[in-house]
Formats: C-alpha cells, structure tokens, sequence
C-alpha cells in the first residue's frame, strides 16, 4: 500500500515539473524551452568574449535585404557655363590664325576643283558652323585673287577678247595683249574682294560655299543654285545673299574705269550677270567634284 502511495506521488511530482516548465519559460527570459519547443526555434550559438565567459548569440531567422541601387538624379538642363563653352568652341580661338581657320573649313572638299582652279571657301554642311572671322574673309579672297591658277585663267581670256577684238581701245600686238591681260585680271581680283572680303565683313556674311554632298543629283543642283540667292550669316542664320549680288555690282561698276567702250546699262548688266552665272556654275563644280574626284580618280574626297 505505501509502495502504491509512493509511486503515485513521484508521477504527481513529474507531472507538476513537466506543467510547470512552460509557465517558468515565460517568466524567466533565460529559462531554456522544453524540447518541443527547442525545434521550433534556431538552435543558439556560444560565443567566447575575451573575458572568458561564454555570451550566447541567437541565429537571425531573418533574411538580409539585397542592395538597392541609388535613384538615378534627373537630367539637367544645361548651364549657362556650358552653353558658353560650346559657343566658345564654335568660334576661332584667339590665337588660331586664319591659316589653320581656312585649313579646317575647307578640309574634305575636294581640293582644287577639276584638279586646278582654286577652292579655298568650301566646306561641308555636315560640320559643325563655325563663323569666320572678318580678316579669315579677306584671306579667302587674296588666296582666290593671288592663286597661280588666276594669271592663268586671266591670260586665256585676254588671248580670247584679243583675239575677238572686244575693245578695240586696246587695239593689237603685244601692248594691246598686255592691256587684255591686265583688265582681265582685275576683273577676277576686284569681284573676288566684294564678294567675299568687303561685302561679308561688313555685312556679316559667310562668303564660304557651304556643300551639301548627299542626296539625288537634283537636289544637290538647286541646293548649289540657290546659294547664290541665300547665304548663311555670322550668327549662323540665313539671308539673301547681298554680298553676291552686291559685290558682283560694284565690281562691274568698277570695270566701267577701264572699259570705255561699254559704259552703258545694257553692257553693264551683261557683265553682272555674267560674273553671278560664272559664280554659280563654280558653286556646282565645288558641290560635285569631291564625288568625280573619288569615282574617276579613285582617291578619297578627304585628300
């Protein structure tokens, strides 16, 4: 009987402490759960600090949050310092001499047009615009008035008016010659200086041919053409060409000093025109030869 009574008080007693353990777990932060517990939960880790206690440290169950890239700052408009600075490109610099201002604008037309007439104001759309400035004009008109090429041309025409008798003022033989080639020559040099020294200075003008050198063939032929009726500006805008209509105007003007036999409006405007048309087929020349330079002659328009 007390063998009974003994038993069934140790397995009270197991009870109790088996009841009680989850109470004393909530009570006690430190108190170690029962073994169902203990699968629930991430097993502890020990952990030796330098004083020589062990710490236990608790496994995260969390997951650590990937990187995120920072947010992209918007596109600003662009200052004033740097709309300033790329003007500032677009313009000759100071100490750029109009040499190397002349060697860049004209670079990839062509060279010499037909291999010998003199192309130094030609350049390509497809550059960036770059004004010139106003002694950068004069240059292009000495280089076109002062080129080999031009005495050349300026003796043909003499033999030629010579020859056809076109101001007998002048009469024959070597003297009248002499006086064929020397108005000749002016007649080239002085519609050289008003159409692309004089006139665009003042005016602001570009006197250069700007070539378009893509597209059909008639397109390109009324792009060259209308040229001579619109030029481009300093600032880079478009007006009628005045320096062409009123340089060639002026030079013709000027033939009158020499040319005593055809001071009158009739042969005055015959010259004019003839001197805008011989512009405009040289604009069509300098807008197609790099192409029949580089099929004929095999060589690249960049020579």
């Amino acid at each position: 009987m007390k063998k009974s009574h003994c038993v069934q008080s140790v397995a009270a007693s197991l009870l109790a402490v088996t009841l009680s353990l989850p109470l004393a777990a909530k009570i006690v932060p430190d108190w170690p759960a029962s073994e169902t517990e203990t699968t629930a939960q991430p097993v502890p880790e020990q952990s030796q600090n330098p004083s020589g206690t062990s710490t236990s440290t608790q496994a995260s169950t969390q997951t650590t949050p990937a990187p995120q890239d920072p947010p992209t700052a918007p596109a600003s408009a662009p200052s004033k310092d740097d709309k300033s600075k790329d003007d500032k490109d677009k313009k000759p610099q100071p100490g750029e001499s109009s040499k190397e201002v002349l060697e860049q604008s004209t670079k990839g037309n062509g060279g010499r047009v037909l291999g010998v007439l003199p192309n130094y104001r030609t350049t390509n759309t497809g550059e960036q615009f770059r004004p010139l400035r106003a002694k950068d004009k004069w240059l292009i008109a000495y280089h076109d008035s002062c080129d080999y090429t031009v005495f050349v041309v300026a003796a043909a025409f003499a033999g030629y008016h010579q020859l056809d008798d076109a101001h007998p003022q002048f009469h024959q033989g070597i003297e009248g010659f002499a006086k064929y080639y020397g108005t000749a020559y002016l007649d080239q040099a002085v519609g050289n200086f008003m159409t692309e020294g004089l006139f665009p200075s003042v005016l602001h003008e570009d006197p250069r041919y700007f070539r378009k050198g893509t597209g059909s063939i008639s397109s390109r032929l009324g792009y060259s053409i209308k040229q001579i009726f619109v030029t481009r500006t300093d600032s880079g805008g478009y007006r009628f060409n005045t320096s062409e209509w009123g340089g060639n105007a002026v030079a013709t003007a000027v033939q009158n000093a020499y040319y005593s036999d055809s001071r009158n409006a009739r042969d005055n405007a015959i010259n004019w025109g003839i001197a805008i048309g011989t512009d405009t087929i040289s604009d069509v020349l300098k807008e197609f030869w790099p192409d029949v330079k580089k099929k004929l002659l095999h060589k690249s328009a960049d020579q």
